[in-house]
């Protein structure tokens, strides 16, 4: 496998650097095609890499909470 962890680092990149929100949905919604849904291991990762880049944990499980309910939204309409 090319990327092991997948969009995660990316997620987490736009979450924790750009908080770009449409590059957020963007990778989290080709993560979810390729490999899944967002498992609470993925999660953890996105969160790690998000506090590795100094962002406060409770931001980056909040940023990240918005988006996957935002992806789920867009895929119901």
């Amino acid at each position: 496998m090319k990327y092991p962890n997948g969009y995660l680092p990316r997620i987490a990149y736009h979450i924790a650097v750009t908080q770009n929100s449409d590059k957020i949905l963007y990778f989290l919604d080709r993560q979810v095609k390729q490999y899944g849904d967002i498992t609470v291991g993925q999660g953890k990762f996105i969160i790690d890499e998000c506090l590795k880049k100094n962002v406060r944990h409770s931001t980056a499980i909040y940023v990240l909470q918005q988006a996957v309910d935002r992806l789920r939204e867009l895929k119901e309409v």
